[in-house]
């Protein structure tokens, strides 16, 4: 059962306009706020999360080449690293290898901008037309990795994206079949 206490400052109100950020930064309107709340409660994203946290180590074992890209504030790649995730490089650690984390808060570039894409791509030394970028926001991955040249994944595990002019996956694990396939 929901709150109701929708007063500013409350918990409510603080989640709902979290909520509504975020809706608008994955390029979704403000109309799906309830069916979004609905849709994740009581779980929310945490199925998603561990979904692609168990993928990770099969996907690495393909030998891809992985790399983070975020709109974040400069401690991605550590926060990863601590919580064991990842290791950047040929480092030692606990984690899957990735060649690199680009953060937006280390690099002055933020997604949509296919530049924050391109120093992925040269830290992997990879062309565009051979990557895939999955991210879950259509305003900053779907039209970034696009402006980049790069194949986009629109990882939208509620299937709460009504555009279909671009690829969804519901779970990293997806990935996984595609690069099998390949």
């Amino acid at each position: 059962m929901r709150a109701h206490d929708e007063s500013p400052g409350s918990g409510r109100a603080l989640s709902l306009a979290y909520l509504a950020g975020f809706l608008a930064a994955a390029g979704l309107g403000p109309e799906l706020t309830g069916a979004f709340e609905d849709a994740i409660r009581p779980v929310g994203w945490q199925p998603a999360i561990e979904a692609s946290l168990a993928a990770l180590p099969a996907l690495a074992a393909t030998g891809v080449r992985l790399a983070i890209v975020s709109n974040s504030d400069g401690t991605v790649a550590s926060r990863l690293e601590a919580a064991g995730v990842l290791r950047v490089g040929a480092g030692s650690g606990a984690g899957v290898r990735v060649e690199a984390v680009i953060d937006s808060g280390e690099v002055g570039i933020e997604k949509p901008d296919p530049r924050i894409f391109e120093l992925a791509l040269a830290a992997c030394g990879v062309r565009a037309a051979a990557v895939v970028h999955v991210g879950d926001s259509r305003r900053t991955d779907v039209a970034g990795a696009l402006a980049a040249g790069i194949r986009p994944l629109h990882l939208d595990p509620f299937a709460l994206c009504p555009d279909r002019s671009h690829e969804h996956i519901a779970a990293l694990g997806e990935v996984l079949a595609l690069v099998r396939a390949t």
